[in-house]
């Protein structure tokens, strides 16, 4: 069974609050293996740290039965990042997310995910994209 075409312009519920630490920056920079004293001894996050914060409503989407995504065959295919301003530790954060686009070529689905991470006065933090892949069952893709 494809994907759901119809849910394109879907839109998840937004998360609840976020509150980012010192310690989140911390083990997100030990993680990558990122070693910059400003996001240690600051209070700034590194630019990738807003994947941290998405992950938990790319899983709901990627497992919801209504998109019809089957996991085993998607790759991630891209991935972009537009800050209004850095993330600090202290920060209250919601993740609103919807499904911009569902394209199907040469017998797989492209399915676009656009991200909104917004801070506690609601203003627009940082814009992701991410574009993923579900292989078609011939191997496309």
């Amino acid at each position: 069974m494809a994907i759901n075409l119809e849910m394109v312009g879907y839109e998840y519920p937004k998360s609840q609050p976020l509150v980012v630490t010192v310690s989140d920056i911390q083990n997100f920079c030990v993680a990558i293996g990122d070693r910059k004293p400003d996001y240690k001894s600051d209070l700034v996050a590194p630019p990738t740290f807003v994947i941290s914060l998405i992950m938990q409503a790319m899983t709901f989407a990627m497992n919801d039965p209504k998109l019809n995504m089957d996991y085993a065959r998607v790759v991630h295919a891209d991935q972009k990042f537009d800050y209004n301003r850095p993330i600090f530790a202290g920060d209250v954060l919601t993740v609103r997310m919807r499904i911009a686009d569902i394209r199907q070529k040469m017998g797989s689905d492209f399915v676009t995910f656009e991200t909104q991470v917004l801070d506690q006065s609601q203003q627009l933090l940082a814009t992701t994209t991410s574009l993923l892949i579900v292989r078609g069952t011939d191997g496309a893709a």
